[in-house]
């Protein structure tokens, strides 16, 4: 019987507290993926200065259904989920964060909305989602950020900068981005729906960070997303003008050997 292989990728740098617990969720949980699929881990260490290697290391040792890809310095969670999206060998791919802002629980309903689109993205602003003890600053700043890119991009959400998501592997395959940065996550939504994919929300809780310590530079990821919100603003009016055309994406096609597991 054919059965779907999801690969959950897990972006990690500086997160020596949080996986020990995040992999305890993971090991208790009733379950990860929906019926009918199969379920490989890819850890990615974007140039950890603690622990973080060594713990993912002997969390994986042993097992076939573990992925780990070590960045040597620190590049970027854009970067790492590139890296990760590279190495990865499902027909659907989906990101958590390792930080515990996001209940791994959810993650079989998140993966069910593909039956119906093609990105399914973690929505904590929209009507039925909730923000949970999210530092007062932070909110203001992402959902602004959110409103602005409402304003101007192909794609109506209420949340744009969620990592919390789910892809089918033909997006990833098409769709690039530039950003090193959190701004990825956003370049990724935006061009999947100027590429014609199906995207969708599902709403979702997100909580305070449970451990560790966050790595966003505030006014950096300010900066990177106004100028990226200038240039949507340009490519909107250029596609309305004379149409819009995607390039090659961040990944490669699979091959039938990576398409899903056969059993």
């Amino acid at each position: 019987m054919t059965r779907t292989l999801v690969s959950l990728v897990v972006p990690c740098c500086d997160e020596e507290e949080a996986l020990p617990r995040l992999w305890e969720r993971f090991q208790t949980s009733a379950q990860l993926v929906p019926e009918g699929c199969e379920l490989e881990y890819i850890f990615v260490d974007d140039g950890s200065g603690d622990a973080t290697w060594r713990i993912l290391s002997e969390l994986a040792d042993g097992r076939t259904d573990c992925i780990l890809v070590r960045h040597e310095s620190r590049r970027g969670i854009g970067a790492g989920l590139r890296s990760a999206f590279e190495a990865s060998h499902g027909d659907i791919i989906a990101v958590l964060d390792a930080d515990g802002t996001y209940d791994p629980a959810c993650l079989p309903e998140l993966i069910r909305y593909l039956d119906e689109a093609d990105l399914v993205t973690g929505s904590p602003y929209h009507p039925e989602g909730r923000v949970l003890n999210v530092p007062a600053w932070r909110l203001f700043l992402s959902k602004t950020l959110s409103r602005l890119y409402r304003a101007v991009s192909p794609v109506k959400v209420w949340t744009y900068t969620s990592l919390f998501r789910a892809y089918r592997r033909e997006v990833l395959e098409k769709v690039a981005w530039t950003s090193d940065g959190f701004l990825s996550n956003t370049e990724i939504l935006i061009g999947a729906a100027r590429s014609g994919f199906r995207v969708a929300e599902f709403p979702t809780n997100l909580s305070v960070r449970r451990y560790g310590q966050s790595k966003l530079r505030t006014l950096s990821v300010i900066r990177e997303h106004l100028g990226f919100l200038g240039r949507e603003l340009k490519t909107g009016i250029s596609h309305r003008q004379f149409g819009f055309r995607t390039e090659g994406g961040a990944i490669s096609p699979a091959s039938e050997e990576r398409r899903g597991w056969h059993r």
